[in-house]
């Protein structure tokens, strides 16, 4: 039995909106592009997936892919170098916000910025703005989360924001926070559609089964929509900016006629399949593992605790104050 994330991101098909963007609204900054990346496995196996990405929608030239050393670099000015003496004209760094912060201040240093430097939804980030003040003004970012600067639009932004502000106000506000978000609602919604079908019981091979079965999911407005049960990456999305030191949505605007729809931009291209070898492109849980549930159900008695003097009411896990979420189940 296969499990799904709420956004999903298989190793073998990408979201490429956002390069289709880039190759459509700057194409001149495409003719010189230098991929950076750090030296270690998964960091390559990044670049390398954007690499062929960036093939696949067409119009990009890459010229340099440069590794650096992912535990930190003493001196980026021979990196700043490099990219000042090819001439490039786009950057895209695999990494962390720090790590470009780094490369920023090197490439200032000696008078050097590239006109496009494009990046992906981590960072996304006050780490990368704070870090780096007016050197990231006009870094462009890609996105599939609904703006936390455009939360008074966004319910369910805004409930996820006043909830890290009550429960967790020194925690880090951020993508990952957002998912891990969608992911609980996305598990509370197959749990108690588990429950309604199965007499208050949940088990794990219900829980997988309901959640297939969602096909339409946006986390109640957490981010684009997406399709849980083909494990495929949104092809919807959209392009920020970094504007006086804050970022402000670029693509689309809302209202116009790329807005497919809450303020995302959905192509019908917009998700492509990767021909490279990145690893195990399978997806679920080994098949032999067994069910728990089922296991104590054939266990002797003495390992069992005493029934109810009743039977329990139908078990609900959704919270009562986490607003209704949206869901929407695949036919039988």
């Amino acid at each position: 039995m296969a499990w799904r994330r709420p956004i999903p991101n298989p190793v073998d098909v990408r979201s490429a909106g956002w390069f289709e963007w880039a190759r459509d609204n700057r194409p001149e900054d495409l003719e010189r592009v230098a991929v950076l990346y750090g030296n270690v496995g998964a960091t390559e196996l990044v670049a390398r997936q954007t690499v062929e990405s960036m093939e696949v929608v067409g119009g990009f030239t890459i010229v340099d892919e440069i590794p650096y050393n992912a535990v930190g670099e003493a001196n980026w000015a021979p990196f700043a170098q490099r990219l000042k003496d090819n001439n490039i004209t786009m950057v895209h760094l695999v990494g962390e916000p720090a790590t470009l912060v780094s490369l920023m201040r090197s490439m200032d240093e000696i008078g050097y910025r590239p006109p496009l430097i494009l990046q992906e939804t981590n960072f996304y980030d006050s780490a990368m703005t704070d870090g780096a003040g007016e050197l990231a003004e006009g870094m462009v970012v890609r996105t599939v989360y609904s703006p936390l600067e455009e939360a008074d639009q966004s319910p369910a932004t805004a409930r996820y924001l006043e909830l890290m502000e009550t429960y967790n106000p020194s925690g880090k506000i951020a993508g990952l926070g957002i998912q891990a978000m969608s992911a609980y609602l996305l598990f509370v919604t197959a749990a108690n559609a588990c429950a309604d079908l199965n007499d208050g019981v949940i088990e794990r091979e219900c829980v997988l089964e309901q959640a297939l079965s969602v096909t339409s999911w946006d986390g109640g407005g957490l981010h684009a929509p997406t399709n849980p049960s083909t494990n495929s990456p949104p092809a919807c999305g959209m392009m920020l900016v970094v504007r006086d030191g804050e970022f402000a949505r670029l693509f689309p605007e809302r209202g116009s006629a790329e807005d497919d729809g809450g303020g995302w931009n959905c192509s019908p291209t917009g998700v492509i399949t990767l021909n490279g070898d990145y690893g195990d492109v399978t997806v679920g849980v080994d098949p032999a593992r067994p069910n728990w549930i089922r296991q104590l159900r054939r266990c002797p008695l003495r390992h069992r605790r005493p029934p109810p003097a009743s039977p329990p009411p139908p078990l609900r896990v959704l919270h009562p104050r986490l607003a209704p979420i949206r869901r929407r189940r695949r036919d039988a």
